[in-house]
């Protein structure tokens, strides 16, 4: 492993590295540097690394990019897009960051939801739909083995997916990554409906700026808020109350840098605005997701922001409250259905 890492360090000194057939933006080093943080090799370190690859490999056998590639590629490509996760503190702690990792794999919570399932009734105006929680395994170049899905079902089983939530537990911690809109092809009668009664997550909500954050909170995404409202309460129910909010991750916004250098030397874009835009889009993109968070605090009361990045570390910090109370009807009645379903398991 030591050998295999060391090759990595130095194919991707200089921001790209081939595996198979394709190549990668990444840019891992040992040495102090001033594009991303270094990693600390140690015996501690390698150990972990064999013990990450050899369950990744078993997790992702069937994926697609992997079984194009022969053994020693597999394992550089499964080196790499973990790293490629890695959080600013993950790299000052890179056997931490390993340790949590491993454990994602081994996740209770997604086996449990493996299959589709009732959760909850979601109110329209001329049905009752159900809502339904499901979790399934990522490709490997997303950021965690596994997304929550949480949709709205018509009685005709037709589907309305919320954003998808990457995410991670590790020690009874929750570690969210990004929730992801899959926007339908084509939008019939029923999910016109669901996207329409969306809005009702603004009804009585009227402190757009947040007390505590100085934010705008009406920017923030309907469809977002309900799929996080209703994930974290069922995450709280499996007895989860610490959560850490990943808002940055480096090598990630060093592969967009890379390209947009490769665009400069190809068709001889401008690199500066390339830059400036990237820059601001990755602000609007980590605003953006803290806002969800923000908001739920401020109109759900379902969590309290105990650190924001940078006040400790990069990444956003909360605990869940035992109890929800919602200032809209719309979250209260859906919690409430969600909460009936579960007594009725006892």
């Amino acid at each position: 492993m030591k050998e295999l890492i060391q090759s990595i360090l130095e194919e991707t000194k200089n921001g790209r590295i081939q595996i198979g057939s394709r190549y990668y933006n990444l840019f891992l080093s040992n040495e102090r540097n001033d594009i991303i943080p270094y990693l600390l090799i140690d015996s501690s370190f390698l150990e972990l690394l064999s013990t990450y690859v050899e369950k990744a490999h078993s997790f992702y056998q069937r994926d697609p990019l992997l079984l194009e590639l022969d053994q020693k590629d597999a394992k550089k490509l499964l080196i790499c897009s973990v790293f490629s996760n890695a959080s600013i503190d993950d790299f000052r702690n890179p056997c931490t960051f390993l340790k949590q990792r491993i454990s994602f794999f081994d996740d209770s919570f997604a086996k449990k939801y493996s299959k589709r399932t009732f959760i909850g009734r979601y109110p329209l105006k001329k049905e009752i739909a159900d809502i339904t929680l499901s979790i399934t395994k990522q490709s490997i170049l997303q950021e965690t083995p596994y997304q929550a899905s949480v949709s709205i079902l018509s009685k005709e089983k037709e589907e309305y997916v919320l954003p998808m939530i990457s995410y991670g537990i590790h020690q009874k911690e929750l570690i969210l990554y990004a929730a992801q809109d899959k926007r339908p092809k084509k939008e019939s009668p029923f999910l016109k409906a669901v996207k329409r009664s969306l809005y009702q997550a603004n009804q009585g909500f009227d402190a757009f700026i947040g007390e505590a954050s100085g934010e705008d909170l009406s920017k923030v995404s309907p469809s977002s808020l309900v799929a996080l409202t209703v994930f974290l309460n069922m995450v709280k129910r499996e007895g989860i109350e610490r959560v850490k909010v990943v808002t940055y991750l480096p090598e990630r916004y060093y592969a967009k840098e890379k390209a947009n250098l490769l665009k400069t030397q190809l068709r001889g874009d401008d690199l500066g605005a390339l830059e400036e835009e990237q820059r601001q889009i990755q602000n609007n993109i980590t605003d953006k997701w803290m806002r969800n968070f923000m908001r739920m605090e401020e109109q759900i009361k379902n969590l309290k922001i105990t650190s924001y990045p940078f006040d400790g570390d990069s990444s956003l910090h909360l605990v869940l409250n035992k109890e929800e109370m919602s200032v809209t009807p719309f979250f209260t009645n859906i919690l409430d259905s969600i909460q009936e379903v579960e007594s009725k398991k006892r």
